[in-house]
């Protein structure tokens, strides 16, 4: 198995729109740069210029943009041979993130650390919890884009890169008993709030395996029962 994703790591990268990604990047890197950067180190009273909480929205605005890139990586026009083949549209899905995964890692992990370069921030950045985030939506691309894919056909990101954009609103917008969005790391409410984007990770990801399933997999299950069925019938006469 690990050959056979290694000899097929290098056509897989050669489907993926590495420029949307590679934009998408420093866009992100941009926006984290320009929206954390203080022309003070502190105030007069002791206090960073910039607080704790404008760095985190800094950093998620610089994690949406990062997932609008990587919504492309759904986009294929070799899927329905894919899906007929005996690798299967969910492995090579799934190859085609693992290929991308260390340059969208590279450049989280540089909006990290301009989120944190500043040495007079005293407050430590809770990388873990913004990278559970941008996690989540980035698997929520993932889902849209392969649900689009499978009922309408075409480009993935034309629905994945919308979704991503919905999911941020509404994540921002969610009343109060469900709110996704703290601004604040020190809100009792932030370590309740990321407790649900583990869910919502979760429900992403299973949402990406669903709409990846080849698409003659539903009909070998109902093959399968009605099989069985009959095998039932028959041994009940």
């Amino acid at each position: 198995m690990t050959r056979k994703a290694v000899t097929l790591a290098r056509p897989v990268a050669r489907t993926v729109n590495w420029s949307a990604v590679g934009l998408s990047g420093a866009l992100a890197l941009a926006a984290v740069y320009v929206l954390t950067r203080s022309s003070c180190a502190v105030r007069a009273n002791g206090e960073a210029c910039l607080d704790l909480a404008a760095r985190v929205q800094g950093v998620r605005l610089g994690g949406i943009l990062l997932a609008l890139g990587a919504a492309t990586l759904m986009d294929d026009p070799t899927d329905e041979a894919v899906a007929s083949s005996a690798t299967g549209l969910a492995a090579v899905r799934g190859l085609r993130v693992a290929v991308a995964l260390p340059i969208l890692a590279a450049f989280w992990g540089g909006a990290l650390w301009l989120a944190s370069r500043n040495p007079a921030h005293a407050d430590v950045l809770p990388a873990g919890d913004l990278t559970l985030e941008v996690s989540a939506l980035l698997m929520v691309a993932l889902a849209g884009g392969g649900a689009w894919v499978r009922r309408k056909g075409g480009r993935a990101s034309l629905a994945a890169a919308p979704t991503v954009l919905c999911a941020a609103v509404l994540a921002a917008l969610m009343p109060e008993p469900a709110r996704l969005i703290v601004e604040d790391p020190a809100d009792p409410a932030w370590a309740t709030t990321h407790s649900t984007w583990v869910v919502v990770l979760i429900l992403a990801v299973a949402a990406a395996l669903w709409w990846s399933r080849d698409p003659g997999a539903p009909r070998l299950v109902q093959a399968w029962v009605r099989g069985r069925r009959g095998r039932e019938r028959v041994a009940s006469n």
